[in-house]
């Protein structure tokens, strides 16, 4: 990445700065944290280049947070940066230029510092998350599978071409699966016979680019093709994103072929009767809830975004007449 290349410009490449913010707070934490001496010139000299790097994306920054966004950890902790250049400007009349070069840089520094027990407590937050969503999807999925004795399982992965991030915003990314998502909650064309669904939206992978885990559950009575599905689905969100997006569907062969020779193949079609084939498929679901994902969490949000959703299931008539009748033939200890 060019920081350079990102001060003074209009347009910011708004991952590759995340990248880098995360990336220097994580090496000045690691540096402060190994209680290297202040006095050593080779320490200066280090602590000084990471003071000249965060100066260096204090303007990408603040275009960062003039839009509407919400920052997270750790991110946010950036926001302590800009704090005390300001200060240092009001007090000493220096510009973010002007501190590396300056006995203040070392302020800056430790306005960069994370101890190891805030990074402990976030990962602890996301994990408990995604248990949470674990278990709700777990149930959710044998709903469906116990409702419908076929179902249709397609995996698609949304994406955007590498040479279009640098336009790309969280913003951009929230406004194109806001309206991915209501084509999926109408329930025609592509997705027709739906009868249910779960995304995971994820910043991760060599560039750290937004992309999204999507699942489509069909009535496997009613829909066959699941090539023909996956490929439809995919040109839809290349057309909604107006050029920006790609996307490929996982029931290609060539993707599928290690997991059929190995018995664990969780795609296309699924039947209730089919034990092997359901717990394939569950596993293959379950992936979108991994706790062992921090690395690919979201760094901002829009406010009130959501990450991770899978459809609301509701009861049958049927459903709750047996549930009713299950309970009925419980014994109870009194």
């Amino acid at each position: 990445m060019k920081l350079n290349s990102m001060v003074g410009n209009p347009m910011i490449n708004e991952i590759e700065t995340l990248i880098a913010i995360e990336q220097l707070i994580q090496e000045v934490s690691q540096t402060l944290d190994s209680g290297c001496c202040l006095t050593q010139r080779r320490n200066e000299q280090k602590l000084r280049a990471y003071a000249r790097r965060g100066c260096d994306l204090i303007p990408a920054f603040r275009q960062l947070i003039s839009q509407d966004i919400q920052l997270m950890f750790p991110i946010n902790c950036f926001m302590r940066v800009l704090d005390i250049a300001k200060r240092i400007n009001l007090k000493y009349g220096l510009s973010e230029n002007d501190i590396p070069y300056t006995d203040q840089y070392i302020e800056i520094c430790e306005a960069m510092h994370v101890f190891p027990a805030a990074y402990h407590k976030d990962q602890l937050k996301f994990y408990n998350q995604e248990c949470k969503n674990r278990c709700e999807l777990e149930k959710y999925l044998y709903n469906l599978i116990h409702k419908h004795c076929k179902t249709l399982w397609v995996r698609v992965e949304l994406k955007y071409f590498s040479d279009s991030l640098d336009e790309i915003s969280i913003l951009d990314v929230d406004r194109h699966f806001k309206a991915f998502r209501k084509r999926i909650s109408d329930k025609d064309t592509c997705f027709r016979d739906l009868v249910g669904y779960v995304w995971a939206l994820e910043q991760g992978g060599e560039t750290g680019a937004y992309h999204v885990h999507l699942l489509l559950i069909y009535n496997g009575s009613l829909r066959q093709g699941e090539w023909k599905i996956g490929s439809e689905v995919c040109a839809l969100w290349e057309n909604m994103t107006e050029g920006l997006g790609k996307a490929y569907s996982l029931q290609d062969s060539r993707h599928r072929e290690s997991y059929q020779k190995a018995g664990r193949d969780g795609l296309g079609l699924v039947r209730r009767e089919d034990g092997m084939k359901v717990e394939n498929a569950i596993r293959l679901a379950l992936y979108f809830t991994k706790p062992e994902k921090y690395e690919q969490r979201l760094r901002i949000k829009v406010p009130r975004m959501r990450t991770f959703a899978c459809g609301q299931f509701k009861l049958s008539r049927y459903m709750l007449r047996q549930s009713r009748i299950d309970l009925d033939d419980v014994e109870l200890p009194f």
